[in-house]
């Protein structure tokens, strides 16, 4: 079943290619969310000025765009056309590949098509995970999403139920390598692991 289109592209709507200039405008891509930082490659929709909602209508990382095209309801037009992308020419020639690769299947669940997370960055989100111990368990939940691969390295696996990333704790084993890839201090910070059904914001 094709996929309903969002009412942007009602509106004679377009894609624009560029760089992030400021750093303050957020990917909208639902399960994202996260800021494109300055110098960032980024695909924006634009909409006829004379739109009452304002010419523009929000920015992506290209991979996360991409993911649009499959939604269900609220799709975005899927880009057939190097074309279809305004300002394209005026890119690096790495992010020019970058989109081809996009646009003709290869970079598709490609790790290096994903977008990179400052060290900066990477450290902000963790902090803001939530945490949750009780007795052998560990919760975490709130911004996951960039952190599910370091996640299960920890043998973290997904509750598809309460949306949150779930740990149990091995014989002889305490949750102290998870706690300081996750704030990079001491246990000693959690009080030791040992009280049950702690819970902090990170």
């Amino acid at each position: 079943m094709a996929s309903k289109l969002s009412w942007a592209w009602s509106e004679g709507s377009w894609y624009v290619v560029d760089y992030a200039k400021t750093g303050r405008s957020t990917c909208k891509e639902f399960r994202c969310k996260r800021k494109l930082e300055i110098g960032e490659l980024r695909i924006g929709i634009e909409a006829p000025e004379h739109d009452h909602r304002g010419s523009q209508l929000g920015w992506y990382h290209p991979s996360c765009l991409w993911k649009t095209f499959a939604y269900k309801s609220n799709a975005n037009r899927e880009i057939r056309s190097l074309d279809d992308m305004s300002g394209f020419a005026t890119l690096k020639e790495g992010d020019k590949q970058l989109l081809k690769g996009l646009l003709e299947g290869r970079n598709a669940g490609d790790p290096a098509a994903e977008p990179a997370t400052s060290p900066a960055a990477s450290s902000a989100a963790r902090r803001k995970v939530s945490v949750k111990i009780e007795g052998n368990t560990m919760t975490l939940s709130g911004p996951t999403f960039h952190l599910k691969e370091d996640l299960k390295k920890f043998g973290a696996k997904f509750n598809g139920e309460t949306k949150a990333w779930v740990i149990t704790k091995k014989d002889n084993d305490s949750f102290e390598h998870v706690q300081k890839f996750l704030t990079g201090e001491d246990s000693e910070q959690f009080g030791g692991g040992s009280s049950p059904a702690k819970r902090q914001r990170i």
